[in-house]
């Protein structure tokens, strides 16, 4: 291969994984999804910032979100690297993965293949489904890491026994020798 990767989720502009997360008695989702209030999608980034400010990963995930996709704060994508960074050194997976796909695309951040390598690893390594494919991709294309076409089948067989559609994709073409 000649080191270029297949594109891995194309619609994935940001690297955006969303999950919901209970934080400060519950104050930002609430606004975030207007249950029980008028949504405030700015006032949950203030809650979110409370939380995210005093180390709740989170938190800094859920701002780091926000960040990346201008909701409820102009959107910085350097901020969404910055809160996505402190979220995956505390093990968060999801941000260990997004933060992953943001270094690697250079978004908000130079480009730098081991870096997201690292961080693709820390998050497949937790069992990611997603970061199982990338880190797959990864070694099949030699970026960040040597190039590897059995290691990135044993990611791909991970992801794909999760049920990810696109290793499974990825896994028969290996077979056919076309991937």
């Amino acid at each position: 291969m000649s080191g270029t990767l297949p594109v891995p989720l194309p619609w994935l502009s940001c690297s955006l994984i969303l999950r919901h997360i209970h934080i400060g008695g519950d104050k930002p989702l609430p606004n975030l999804h207007g249950r029980g209030v008028p949504q405030d999608k700015a006032a949950a980034a203030l809650w979110f910032r409370k939380a995210a400010e005093q180390g709740d990963p989170g938190a800094q995930f859920q701002l780091a979100a926000m960040y990346c996709i201008g909701e409820g704060v102009v959107r910085n994508l350097e901020e969404a690297v910055k809160w996505y960074r402190y979220a995956a050194e505390q093990g968060d997976r999801y941000a260990q993965y997004n933060l992953a796909v943001m270094v690697l695309k250079g978004q908000g951040a130079p480009p730098d293949e081991a870096a997201a390598f690292y961080w693709c690893s820390a998050a497949a390594e937790q069992g990611l489904a997603e970061a199982e494919l990338q880190l797959g991709d990864l070694y099949r294309a030699g970026r960040g890491v040597g190039t590897d076409l059995a290691i990135a089948t044993a990611w791909y067989e991970k992801a794909a026994e999760q049920g990810h559609a696109e290793a499974v994709v990825r896994l028969r073409g290996i077979a056919r020798g076309t991937g």
